[in-house]
Protein backbone atom coordinates (compact mmCIF):
# COMPACT_ATOMS: atom_id res chain seq x y z
CA UNK A 1 0.00 0.00 0.00
CA UNK A 2 1.48 3.19 -0.48
CA UNK A 3 0.18 6.59 0.30
CA UNK A 4 2.04 9.77 -0.64
CA UNK A 5 4.85 7.91 -2.46
CA UNK A 6 5.67 5.72 0.72
CA UNK A 7 5.09 2.41 1.83
CA UNK A 8 2.58 1.93 4.27
CA UNK A 9 2.79 -1.12 6.50
CA UNK A 10 0.40 0.23 9.33
CA UNK A 11 0.87 -1.24 12.66
CA UNK A 12 1.67 -5.27 12.26
CA UNK A 13 3.12 -4.34 8.78
CA UNK A 14 0.61 -5.95 6.76
CA UNK A 15 -1.36 -2.96 5.59
CA UNK A 16 -2.53 -3.75 2.09
CA UNK A 17 -2.90 -7.72 2.57
CA UNK A 18 -6.63 -8.40 1.76
CA UNK A 19 -6.25 -12.16 1.89
CA UNK A 20 -7.61 -12.91 4.48
CA UNK A 21 -10.64 -10.46 4.34
CA UNK A 22 -14.10 -12.77 4.39
CA UNK A 23 -15.02 -12.43 1.20
CA UNK A 24 -14.03 -15.85 -0.04
CA UNK A 25 -15.94 -19.31 -0.39
CA UNK A 26 -16.93 -20.36 2.94
CA UNK A 27 -16.52 -24.03 1.65
CA UNK A 28 -12.83 -24.05 1.12
CA UNK A 29 -10.77 -23.74 4.38
CA UNK A 30 -7.90 -21.83 4.57
CA UNK A 31 -3.98 -22.77 5.60
CA UNK A 32 -4.48 -19.52 8.23
CA UNK A 33 -7.26 -21.90 9.90
CA UNK A 34 -10.42 -19.54 8.84
CA UNK A 35 -12.70 -20.23 6.49
CA UNK A 36 -14.02 -17.35 3.48
CA UNK A 37 -10.71 -15.90 3.36
CA UNK A 38 -10.63 -14.20 0.37
CA UNK A 39 -7.22 -15.80 -1.04
CA UNK A 40 -8.88 -19.26 -1.29
CA UNK A 41 -10.18 -17.84 -4.62
CA UNK A 42 -8.03 -14.91 -5.47
CA UNK A 43 -4.64 -16.10 -5.42
CA UNK A 44 -2.54 -18.51 -7.40
CA UNK A 45 -3.03 -21.21 -4.84
CA UNK A 46 -6.69 -20.45 -4.53
CA UNK A 47 -6.37 -21.63 -8.22
CA UNK A 48 -5.03 -24.75 -7.67
CA UNK A 49 -7.03 -25.47 -4.75
CA UNK A 50 -10.39 -24.60 -6.74
CA UNK A 51 -8.60 -26.75 -9.29
CA UNK A 52 -8.29 -29.90 -7.26
CA UNK A 53 -11.82 -29.66 -5.79
CA UNK A 54 -13.59 -29.50 -9.80
CA UNK A 55 -10.85 -32.64 -10.76
CA UNK A 56 -8.66 -30.97 -12.46
CA UNK A 57 -5.35 -32.79 -10.93
CA UNK A 58 -3.69 -35.48 -12.72
CA UNK A 59 -2.66 -38.45 -10.84
CA UNK A 60 0.78 -37.44 -11.18
CA UNK A 61 1.07 -34.25 -9.92
CA UNK A 62 -1.67 -30.97 -9.28
CA UNK A 63 -2.22 -28.93 -11.81
CA UNK A 64 -0.41 -25.33 -11.11
CA UNK A 65 -2.31 -21.87 -11.28
CA UNK A 66 -0.77 -21.71 -14.71
CA UNK A 67 -1.86 -24.47 -16.29
CA UNK A 68 -5.59 -23.95 -15.40
CA UNK A 69 -5.05 -20.70 -16.98
CA UNK A 70 -3.63 -22.16 -20.12
CA UNK A 71 -6.54 -24.96 -20.09
CA UNK A 72 -9.25 -22.19 -20.07
CA UNK A 73 -9.67 -22.82 -24.06
CA UNK A 74 -10.16 -25.73 -24.07
CA UNK A 75 -11.64 -27.22 -20.73
CA UNK A 76 -15.01 -25.72 -19.43
CA UNK A 77 -14.39 -26.82 -15.91
CA UNK A 78 -10.51 -24.74 -16.16
CA UNK A 79 -13.24 -21.55 -17.41
CA UNK A 80 -15.37 -22.13 -14.58
CA UNK A 81 -12.28 -22.11 -11.86
CA UNK A 82 -10.97 -18.89 -13.91
CA UNK A 83 -14.27 -17.28 -13.68
CA UNK A 84 -14.08 -18.08 -9.90
CA UNK A 85 -10.64 -16.42 -9.45
CA UNK A 86 -11.48 -13.22 -11.35
CA UNK A 87 -15.01 -12.67 -9.00
CA UNK A 88 -12.60 -13.04 -6.17
CA UNK A 89 -9.72 -11.10 -7.51
CA UNK A 90 -13.04 -8.84 -8.41
CA UNK A 91 -14.32 -8.34 -4.98
CA UNK A 92 -11.19 -7.84 -3.07
CA UNK A 93 -10.10 -5.05 -5.96
CA UNK A 94 -13.41 -3.14 -5.45
CA UNK A 95 -13.39 -3.10 -1.62
CA UNK A 96 -9.66 -1.49 -2.17
CA UNK A 97 -11.08 0.91 -4.44
CA UNK A 98 -14.44 1.77 -2.96
CA UNK A 99 -12.86 2.21 0.57
CA UNK A 100 -9.29 3.79 -0.49
CA UNK A 101 -9.98 5.10 -3.44
CA UNK A 102 -5.95 4.55 -4.93
CA UNK A 103 -4.75 6.89 -7.98
CA UNK A 104 -4.46 3.52 -9.69
CA UNK A 105 -4.58 -0.25 -9.17
CA UNK A 106 -1.84 -2.45 -9.43
CA UNK A 107 -2.36 -6.20 -10.03
CA UNK A 108 1.16 -8.46 -10.18
CA UNK A 109 2.09 -11.16 -8.56
CA UNK A 110 2.96 -14.54 -10.89
CA UNK A 111 -0.53 -14.26 -12.40
CA UNK A 112 -0.10 -11.52 -13.82
CA UNK A 113 1.61 -12.47 -16.90
CA UNK A 114 -2.07 -14.38 -17.62
CA UNK A 115 -3.83 -11.66 -17.19
CA UNK A 116 -5.41 -11.53 -20.50
CA UNK A 117 -7.28 -14.69 -19.25
CA UNK A 118 -8.78 -13.68 -16.95
CA UNK A 119 -9.44 -9.63 -17.11
CA UNK A 120 -12.55 -9.99 -19.36
CA UNK A 121 -14.37 -11.86 -16.51
CA UNK A 122 -12.75 -9.45 -13.74
CA UNK A 123 -13.35 -6.04 -15.30
CA UNK A 124 -17.65 -7.47 -15.98
CA UNK A 125 -17.45 -8.55 -12.55
CA UNK A 126 -16.19 -5.23 -11.16
CA UNK A 127 -18.20 -3.36 -13.52
CA UNK A 128 -21.39 -5.23 -11.85
CA UNK A 129 -19.93 -4.76 -7.82
CA UNK A 130 -18.66 -1.65 -8.27
CA UNK A 131 -19.89 1.91 -7.98
CA UNK A 132 -19.48 3.84 -11.86
CA UNK A 133 -17.65 7.18 -10.40
CA UNK A 134 -15.36 4.81 -8.37
CA UNK A 135 -14.97 2.74 -11.20
CA UNK A 136 -14.25 5.58 -13.60
CA UNK A 137 -11.44 7.16 -11.58
CA UNK A 138 -9.51 4.45 -10.63
CA UNK A 139 -7.39 2.89 -13.66
CA UNK A 140 -6.46 -0.36 -13.37
CA UNK A 141 -3.10 -1.59 -14.74
CA UNK A 142 -1.35 -5.17 -14.59
CA UNK A 143 2.31 -4.75 -13.71
CA UNK A 144 5.19 -5.25 -16.20
CA UNK A 145 6.87 -6.76 -13.69
CA UNK A 146 4.36 -9.72 -12.86
CA UNK A 147 6.14 -11.87 -9.79
CA UNK A 148 9.20 -9.33 -9.50
CA UNK A 149 7.15 -6.00 -8.36
CA UNK A 150 7.46 -7.18 -5.27
CA UNK A 151 11.25 -7.75 -5.38
CA UNK A 152 11.48 -4.30 -7.27
CA UNK A 153 9.55 -2.57 -4.83
CA UNK A 154 11.02 -3.72 -1.60
CA UNK A 155 14.47 -2.90 -3.13
CA UNK A 156 13.40 0.97 -4.06
CA UNK A 157 12.17 0.99 -0.39
CA UNK A 158 15.59 0.01 0.85
CA UNK A 159 17.35 2.48 -1.59
CA UNK A 160 15.12 5.30 -0.05
CA UNK A 161 15.07 4.22 3.30
CA UNK A 162 19.14 3.99 3.43
CA UNK A 163 20.00 7.23 0.89
CA UNK A 164 16.43 9.05 1.40
CA UNK A 165 16.44 8.91 -2.43
CA UNK A 166 16.25 6.11 -4.71
CA UNK A 167 17.67 5.21 -8.29
CA UNK A 168 14.09 3.78 -8.56
CA UNK A 169 11.27 5.39 -6.88
CA UNK A 170 8.56 3.20 -5.72
CA UNK A 171 6.33 3.91 -8.44
CA UNK A 172 8.39 3.34 -11.00
CA UNK A 173 9.00 -0.18 -9.54
CA UNK A 174 5.41 -0.94 -10.22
Amino acid sequence: LIINDGLYQGTCRRAGEIGHVPLGDPDIPCYCGGRSCLENTASGNGIERMARQAGLSTAVKPRTAADVLEMVDSSPTARDVVDRFARGLAAGAGVVMDLLNPGVLVLSGRLARHAPVFMESFHRELKRITPPFVLSATPIVVSRLHEDAVTYGTCARVLHQIFGTAQVSLRQAL
